[in-house]
């Protein structure tokens, strides 16, 4: 059985091939991997992601332990081969935690049949995806629909509704902030009394709207995210595209109120499980905590020297 190990800042996953078909996934896999991610030589990981071709059978998993492999060859009978939907769409199990294999949280993708190598990749890195931004939110990260720059080794968020401007900001931040963590979504890690911003990772590597496309607004290569940087929270910025520069400052109610929209906002893309109460009460705390301010800007960098005004290195 062949297996590789993928993480990104604490989060770690092994994914086995069952077969050499989905060997041979896997490691077209390797070579696409989503950015953010990065093969690490690590044995010891908490979640564990079995991918199992339709030419299964328990001797292909002989090297996992004889509860887990039995387990897999009994949903394989009772529920994929009854459910032509499920196994067309790729389906992904969860197995019962703690039960089988050292208590490893333990999932299956069963690999739709005859699927190329290229779209089996992006399946696999959506279910990547989800599986790493649902370990986040276990481990209390708050997800923000927003753009953050790490400038001057300080991080900057950019926050408001569709269309305010967050990929905006990230465009007119490229060759002047240190790295652009996302353009779109962002989760807050509460460390050790401060705050981090960490960019989720991403598969789309040409991500973008249509306006800025024809425009030719953005490179070839796609807005040059950095998912895999970590900076301290410094500011929030609440977006308002306007004729001239400047800056206002929130009151910690109505800097939680813009943050917990954004939260909602991309919790609806997130599809994972969430403690929406307990999420909206630290998105408060972190609002009377880190000084918020609604950014009026033109489509020009301009605002950078409002920054450097409030926050002189």
């Amino acid at each position: 059985m062949f297996m590789a190990v993928i993480g990104h800042f604490d989060f770690y996953i092994s994914i086995a091939a069952c077969t050499p078909k989905a060997e041979a996934y896997l490691r077209h896999f390797m070579l696409n991997l989503p950015r953010g991610y990065k093969l690490v030589d690590k044995t010891d990981v908490a979640w564990q992601l079995v991918l199992i071709t339709p030419d299964f059978s328990p001797l292909h998993a002989s090297d996992l332990r004889s509860d887990l492999r039995n387990k897999l060859w009994a949903g394989y009978h009772q529920i994929w081969k009854h459910m032509d939907s499920a196994w067309n769409g790729g389906t992904l199990i969860s197995l019962d935690n703690g039960e089988i294999n050292d208590g490893q949280s333990v999932f299956v993708q069963l690999v739709p049949e005859n699927v190329t190598s290229k779209k089996e990749s992006a399946l696999l890195a959506n279910l990547l995806l989800s599986l790493n931004k649902s370990w986040m939110l276990q481990t209390g990260a708050l997800p923000v629909h927003a753009s953050a720059v790490s400038y001057k080794n300080r991080g900057y968020l950019f926050t408001g509704p569709s269309g305010a401007g967050k990929t905006t900001i990230a465009l007119l931040s490229m060759g002047i902030s240190d790295s652009i963590l996302h353009d779109e979504k962002i989760f807050v890690l509460p460390e050790n009394g401060t705050y981090q911003l960490v960019g989720s990772p991403d598969y789309n590597r040409r991500r973008w709207p249509r306006d800025y496309q024809e425009k030719k607004e953005i490179p070839e290569t796609g807005i040059p995210i950095n998912p895999d940087h970590k900076v301290p929270l410094t500011a929030v910025f609440v977006l308002r595209q306007s004729t001239s520069d400047y800056l206002l400052p929130l009151s910690s109610r109505s800097l939680a109120r813009a943050l917990i929209s954004g939260f909602l906002d991309v919790s609806k893309v997130l599809k994972t499980s969430v403690d929406t109460l307990h999420t909206i009460r630290s998105l408060c705390e972190l609002a009377r905590y880190i000084p918020g301010y609604e950014l009026n800007f033109r489509k020009n960098s301009n605002f950078y020297k409002l920054i450097d005004k409030k926050f002189p290195a």
